[in-house]
């Protein structure tokens, strides 16, 4: 299913380059376009469901091809709804509180754009392959007596998720009176590789003590994991390794992705 949806956006990708630059090359991609060759962009879409300001900078630079990079840096917010939920779920089922630091972290997403359109980039109907990288961080204090044994315990939790992939956009845009841009890009499947890691640092987990909480503890994560959504059925495959005081857990899993959104802008 993976190997035949990548080989599919490959096809796609390159049926319509193929397609573009021989329409460039028989003149109906001609320079009778706009004079206009950059774009800078906002999506205010991204702000509103994710906090996140994302910005893109396009520039044509052959008749109907055109590159574009995106960057989205993430407002820094506090951790909650139910991946919030949780890890607090996780604390407290050995007696303690969690104390969350902000989300911070970023996204970049570069593309190539093949325009359909007679006047050329960076105008019209569009395909295009993308590329995308992200990285989120969130760090947390964590501590409390262990309801069984009593035993006080306090750590700091770091945890990151970054994801990595690409896919195939299909879109449209429009420079009004060759100032103002709309971007449209409403058709974006791809596949996405992700994985969250958790890095504790606590004063119980190279103690005895530790081995025993261990099995309860990872039956717990398994549980509350599980019940997430979206990505609950897909973390399954968890992996921890100890180190001097803490340890780490690798979270790795992957699925498909589906992309879309409305930027407005500046052309220049």
């Amino acid at each position: 299913m993976i190997a035949s949806t990548r080989i599919l956006i490959a096809l796609i990708t390159l049926f319509a380059a193929l397609r573009v630059n021989a329409q460039y090359r028989q003149g109906v991609v001609t320079a009778k376009g706009s004079k206009r060759s950059n774009v800078i962009k906002f999506n205010p879409l991204g702000t509103i469901a994710y906090r996140n300001i994302p910005l893109y900078f396009e520039r044509a630079i052959y008749g109907p091809v055109a590159i574009s990079a995106g960057y989205a840096y993430k407002i820094p917010t506090k951790a909650g709804g139910a991946y919030g939920a949780a890890i607090k779920n996780i604390v407290e089922s050995v007696g303690g509180e969690a104390d969350f630091g902000k989300i911070k972290g970023f996204s970049v997403t570069p593309e190539l754009k093949f325009y359909f359109s007679e006047k050329g980039a960076p105008k019209g109907f569009y395909i295009s392959p993308y590329f995308r990288y992200s990285r989120y961080r969130l760090n947390m204090a964590a501590s409390g007596t262990n309801p069984t044994d009593k035993v006080y315990y306090d750590a700091d939790v770091a945890f990151q998720y970054e994801s990595i992939g690409g896919g195939i956009q299909l879109g449209a845009q429009w420079l009004i009176n060759d100032i103002f841009a709309i971007d449209w890009f409403f058709f974006g499947p791809g596949y996405i590789n992700h994985n969250l890691s958790v890095d504790v640092t606590s004063n119980v987990v190279s103690s005895a003590k530790w081995q025993e909480w261990e099995t309860d503890f990872e039956a717990d994560v398994a549980t509350e994991v599980a019940a997430l959504p979206l990505i609950g059925g897909f973390l399954d495959n968890f992996e921890a390794e100890a180190k001097y005081n803490g340890f780490v857990a690798n979270m790795p899993f992957g699925f498909l992705n589906w992309r879309f959104g409305l930027s407005l802008g500046y052309s220049f």
